[in-house]
């Protein structure tokens, strides 16, 4: 893909400042356009490059190995090429607030350094006694905004949160198996929309006050929504209308988290890609492998797939890929030269496009 762009746009070049474009016998206005228009078609505009990685706090609530996570945020950390193509890094909000003040500045320092804007998970929705403990997109009273204080006391700056699916959790999600830290199921809520976009709008204001120009955008799954075709495009459409009248604000960008193993994820992507579209909001998808593979490898071969299946899908890349893990593997973040790293995969996505 990436291949075919590189070599026509700058035989497009050519041909412009060429004696043939000079006098007109051997090209035409429409084939330069025909030339363009299959470029947009074949990845010449490249999707804004986002990365989040599982770090050391999360891994350790699951139990699972530790990773090479901080070593990202060395100077001479071995992944200088996909780096380079990385506009923005995610971190996890359980990491803002309970990583070390140490680890959180190298964090921030490394991303100052290399010039990456900061993202940070937002749990938007208030959990309180009688249900959202425990459920995703919920957390305690100004949590984002005390989240948000640390890193500014600690010198650093958040320009976007990625709000951690508050629809689905907040208005459809039912119950789910009890993880092997939680001691007591989590209780859905069920709220109406309007009350997810009011509570929502209460911690944004909040963390606006600490950094007034952050952008906020939402990200939901495909493929779990109960209903679909015209009821689930009836509910984003819903859903973004009361975020907008609740903030003032509409959403500046939008997420499709697909769950790869369920059989209705590719309709729902259609639906919630018309939708975004039909809003103008800019449309990220996330990249990352089947939950369920056993080794690093499979991961990342899944991840592969996945993209040239979405990117099929939409004609182009989406406005925003992001790569992100949350699941035991890929446990190899480094180096970005071994074709099992997760480093790796952001390189030769950014190399292709």
């Amino acid at each position: 893909m990436g291949i075919e762009i590189e070599l026509t746009a700058p035989r497009v070049r050519r041909q412009l400042s060429g004696p043939a474009w000079k006098f007109g016998r051997s090209i035409r206005f429409a084939s330069v356009i025909a030339v363009l228009a299959t470029a947009s078609l074949t990845g010449a505009f490249a999707a804004e490059v986002w990365m989040a990685s599982l770090e050391p706090v999360w891994r350790a609530i699951h139990g699972w190995p530790a990773n090479d996570y901080m070593r990202l945020f060395q100077a001479d950390a071995p992944w200088g090429q996909a780096a380079r193509g990385v506009k923005v890094f995610e971190v996890y909000k359980k990491f803002v607030e309970q990583s070390s003040d140490e680890d959180l500045s190298k964090v921030l320092g490394a991303l100052s350094r290399r010039g990456m804007a900061l993202a940070m998970q937002g749990t938007p929705l208030i959990a309180s006694e009688a249900c959202g403990l425990g459920v995703e997109g919920y957390g305690p009273p100004h949590d984002m905004k005390d989240a948000a204080a640390r890193v500014k006391r600690l010198g650093g700056i958040i320009d976007y949160i990625a709000l951690d699916e508050p629809l689905y959790y907040g208005h459809v999600f039912t119950r789910r198996p009890l993880m092997n830290y939680e001691t007591q199921a989590p209780a859905p809520c069920h709220s109406p929309i309007a009350e997810l976009a009011r509570e929502t709008a209460l911690k944004i204001a909040e963390v606006r006050q600490v950094f007034p120009e952050l952008k906020i955008g939402d990200v939901e799954p495909a493929g779990v929504f109960p209903a679909g075709g015209a009821e689930f495009r009836r509910m984003l459409r819903e859903w973004f209308q009361a975020y907008e009248g609740a903030t003032g604000r509409k959403f500046a960008f939008f997420d499709i988290d697909v769950v790869w193993l369920q059989p209705d994820w590719q309709s729902q992507f259609d639906d919630a890609v018309s939708v975004v579209r039909e809003a103008g909001i800019p449309l990220g998808v996330i990249f990352n492998g089947t939950p369920t593979e056993p080794t690093d490898a499979a991961w990342l071969t899944s991840a592969r797939a996945h993209i040239r299946l979405v990117e099929s899908k939409l004609g182009r890349p989406p406005d925003r890929a992001i790569f992100q893990s949350w699941t035991d593997h890929p446990r190899r973040i480094l180096p970005e030269t071994e074709p099992d790293s997760f480093t790796n995969l952001i390189k030769t996505y950014v190399e292709s496009h």
